[in-house]
């Protein structure tokens, strides 16, 4: 039985007229992605109709290894879907065998910009630990921890069903106009379905780093540790050897070097 106090998805209206409640969610190029950045509050191309963007982002990409293996383990791009605004926006996904994935996002480029991180994720029943930011979800064979770290001062926020469930910073809240578009997937065209999104937010000067770790092994964990994100495998009970650290990144935004992740990511030593 549904609860009467959760939002009903917007399906009718955003059906029927575009100026509807919730017809934002299908006619902004940020909301219905599983991820995205904004920056300057601006989409990445621009509306010329219901169905046609145009000035559309250009971007490229590479597959490496960063341990000599023979299978690539890491991705790095680019896009320029902000060029008009002078910044370009970077990512980095390192897989991490055996623990899960760290994902770098740099927004580079000059000036005071506000900038949104988006992560849209299944409605899977989760639970939330504010110190440090981290959602968990409840999956088989073990929970995934979903963590976002920033070396800029900003707030997270995770939202269900346009409905805000919480805010890192309890002095900010997101606009309604805003609110009402996250929380949702959309499987087909004006059909929405609750689903979680988390988002971190930020306003301060360019260049600005992003790092989130997602985790699947419940012996590993991620901490900030002065300007640096530390992934370590925590041990078993009765472990006398204690954390190993897997991987450290700088939360500062600066390059990704082939060399810094060559001699860092590495299995745990014994």
């Amino acid at each position: 039985m549904r609860d009467p106090t959760e939002r009903r998805p917007p399906r009718l209206a955003c059906r029927q007229r575009e100026d509807g409640r919730g017809c934002r969610y299908f006619v902004v190029s940020i909301a219905g992605g599983r991820q995205h950045r904004r920056v300057g509050d601006l989409d990445q191309m621009g509306r010329a109709s219901r169905f046609l963007w145009v000035d559309w982002a250009q971007a490229s990409g590479r597959l490496s290894s960063s341990s000599n293996r023979e299978v690539p383990d890491r991705f790095e791009g680019e896009h320029d879907g902000y060029r008009h605004l002078g910044v370009t926006h970077c990512r980095m996904v390192q897989w991490l065998r055996g623990t899960g994935w760290i994902i770098v996002d740099d927004i580079k480029g000059t000036g005071d910009h506000g900038v949104r991180l988006h992560w849209l994720a299944p409605d899977l029943p989760y639970e939330i630990c504010e110190l440090p930011f981290q959602i968990v979800f409840t999956t088989k064979p073990s929970p995934i921890r979903w963590s976002i770290f920033s070396g800029r001062p900003g707030n997270a926020v995770v939202m269900r069903a346009g409905t805000q469930v919480l805010t890192a910073n309890s002095a900010t809240s997101m606009a309604d106009e805003d609110a009402q578009m996250f929380g949702w997937e959309s499987p087909t065209y004006g059909d929405l379905r609750p689903a979680i999104s988390l988002l971190y937010q930020t306003r301060s000067p360019l260049p600005v780093r992003i790092v989130t770790v997602v985790l699947t092994n419940e012996q590993h964990k991620a901490d900030k540790v002065n300007d640096e994100l530390v992934v370590c495998g925590i041990g078993h009970p009765g472990d006398s050897q204690g954390a190993r650290e897997i991987y450290r990144v700088s939360l500062s935004p600066i390059p990704i070097l082939m060399a810094e992740t060559q001699s860092l990511v590495n299995e745990p030593k014994a």
